[in-house]
């Protein structure tokens, strides 16, 4: 009694003592899949560097580790797998495994040994509802088993299952069963063929309608405007799709920082379900600061004023300024611009926004000097989702001196634009496509040939190349026309130009396309431009990007392709603000690169580059 007393003495004292180190192995089973689950969820491997206070504590951790093992090895369909684990040589289960532990010297081995078996495959997959025959809910036998895609020999993972059930389940959802619930799944496994049946049972409900919609945290804007944006969705079929829709529609008004829906958890015995939007409204003034500089164009800075809800129907009205040319030129050569743009959403009818806006400006650049007052108004309305077009006219008065010579232009434009947008981020957007073209006749040209019309296309797409889009591709079109006279008879600022931060990188501003005997930037009639961007996130806050911009412009009639393709490439950093990236490039012209221009080019915006 008293030797079975002191054995159990000097197990916990051996317990209790502390060691420094350990070390850990998981041998290599030559199946990645498993080693790779297996080490990242070990404990033993992720806190490994930290102290143990005692061996009590590490074979805790060891037996914790073997269990999480055993639940990855059945997760992947390794139901036979064993796992085996041992501490300086001893098993875990050999009873003078403390002893041992306490009389080792330096780091003690940890070996985690796995013996996966045979792999466990599908057999057949079922999907029933409450009354244990199939579902059927609107799904086709073929429609179901696609959702469900789980082939028969598949390997039975644990995941791959959770994902079926999960689809099945937002598929009813999609249809209307808005309060359709999973309900226990039945496993079963034979050992002789290791293979697994599964059944998926759901209990889809009934079908259920958008009843009444309430929209609260409403302040400033009037409740009205959003009664028109929810309602065209009261009875409609309760779907995820819907709601969000609805969501979206609401945030568009641009007067909502936040909206949160909710959904009654139980339909009224008519068969539909309330819905509540809560709203957050931002607020309505705003206030911001802008600045850029290029080696080639100098600095340009301007802030703007706007409000978001003038008159209380989510009425945005904008005043901005800018100047540039700062540190390029003087005074008597600085550009400017004064602007103000109105926009009044749901005009005439729900979701169409009309615009108006005007400008007074002054551009100064190597190839003309251009005074201009005008304005446009314009009517934008959703085709499709992500698909928005619109209809406008613009009038301008303005005067361009070029090469000495002064001219007048009246111009009267009449622009058609669409606009593909599902990205997700104005000032960096790490996902989607935004394409949009204009074409823009200029019935009245005063000053300049009739049947001027001019055509623009700017597209970019942004994909992410790693998790977390922390790698990122970024591309970019640009495409540009102006039709119906030569390059001599158009307008200096209607023709087209290349080279700096907008187009070329590597560049200076206008630097590329025709040029006549002193050098000075003629311009053309067609423009080509493309550029791949590739931003590398580094930490939270800063990040890198190397990218490769190449075009041209055709200098007569368009379209022309561009006689002289100019190519330049670069890096950059990029700081990531609250308010957006704080963008720094430099790029060098690796090929069209004429005499006299320069070696390289630097570049600092807020923002990215596109």
């Amino acid at each position: 009694m008293v030797a079975a007393l002191l054995v159990c003495v000097a197990q916990v004292a051996a317990l209790a003592q502390g060691i420094e180190r350990y070390t850990t192995e998981i041998v290599d089973t030559g199946d990645s899949e498993i080693d790779d689950a297996i080490t990242a969820s070990s404990l033993l491997v992720s806190l490994q560097a930290e102290p143990i206070p005692s061996a009590a504590i590490l074979i805790a951790r060891a037996r914790a580790d073997a269990e999480r093992a055993a639940t990855v090895l059945r997760a992947l369909g390794y139901f036979d797998g064993s796992v085996r684990v041992t501490l300086a040589g001893t098993p875990l289960d050999d009873v003078s495994l403390p002893a041992r532990l306490a009389g080792a010297s330096g780091p003690i081995p940890v070996v985690m040994t796995i013996t996966s078996g045979q792999r466990t495959r599908i057999a057949r997959v079922a999907v029933l509802g409450q009354d244990e025959r199939p579902l059927e809910a609107g799904f086709t036998a073929e429609r179901l088993a696609e959702v469900v895609d789980l082939t028969e020999g598949a390997p039975a993972r644990g995941a791959d299952l959770l994902a079926a059930e999960n689809r099945v389940l937002a598929a009813l959802r999609q249809r209307g069963f808005a309060h359709a619930e999973t309900l226990p799944r039945s496993l079963v496994r034979d050992p002789a063929t290791a293979t697994l049946s599964v059944t998926f049972r759901f209990d889809p409900g009934s079908r259920v309608r958008i009843g009444r919609i309430t929209v609260e945290g409403l302040d400033r804007v009037e409740p009205s405007l959003v009664a028109a944006r929810v309602a065209p969705s009261e009875g409609k079929l309760l779907t995820p799709a819907e709601i969000e829709a609805t969501r979206r529609s609401l945030l568009a008004l641009g007067t909502f920082a936040v909206v949160r829906a909710r959904v009654a958890p139980e339909r009224r015995a008519d068969g539909v379900a309330d819905v509540t939007f809560t709203v957050t409204e931002r607020l309505p003034r705003v206030v911001s600061l802008r600045g850029a500089y290029a080696s080639s164009e100098g600095a340009s800075v301007g802030a703007s004023w706007a409000h978001r809800n003038l008159f209380g129907r989510a009425e945005r009205l904008e005043v901005s300024g800018e100047v540039s040319g700062l540190a390029e030129r003087g005074f008597e050569d600085l550009g400017y611009r004064l602007g103000l743009i109105f926009t009044k959403p749901d005009t005439f009818r729900l979701n169409q926004t009309f615009s108006f806006n005007a400008a007074v400006l002054r551009e100064v650049t190597d190839a003309y000097r251009k005074e201009s007052v005008g304005g446009g108004v314009m009517i934008r309305r959703p085709l499709i989702p992500f698909l928005t077009g619109g209809l406008g006219a613009t009038l301008s008065q303005s005067r361009i001196t070029e090469a000495g010579v002064t001219n007048d232009y009246t111009l009267l434009g009449l622009p058609a634009t669409v606009l593909w947008n599902d990205t997700n981020d104005g000032l960096n957007r790490t996902r989607g496509t935004r394409a949009e073209a204009t074409l823009t006749p200029y019935p009245v040209a005063i000053g300049s040939v009739s049947g001027l019309t001019t055509l623009r296309v700017d597209a970019s797409h942004y994909a992410s190349l790693a998790s977390e889009a922390r790698t990122l591709l970024a591309l970019r079109a640009q495409f540009g026309a102006a039709f119906g006279a030569s390059t001599d008879d158009l307008p200096a600022d209607l023709r087209l130009y290349a080279g700096g931060s907008g187009t070329i990188r590597g560049f200076a501003y206008q630097s590329i396309g025709p040029l006549d005997d002193s050098g000075r930037p003629l311009g053309g009639s067609t423009l080509l431009a493309g550029t791949i961007e590739v931003r590398q996130r580094i930490t939270e806050q800063w990040g890198v990007v190397g990218f490769v911009d190449s075009g041209g412009v055709g200098g007569n009639r368009a379209p022309e392709w561009p006689d002289r393709i100019a190519t330049g490439v670069g890096v950059g950093v990029r700081y990531y603000t609250a308010i957006g990236p704080l963008r720094a490039d430099i790029a060098i012209p690796v090929s069209g690169k004429r005499e006299g221009d320069a070696g390289w080019q630097v570049y600092f915006g807020i923002g990215q580059a596109f």
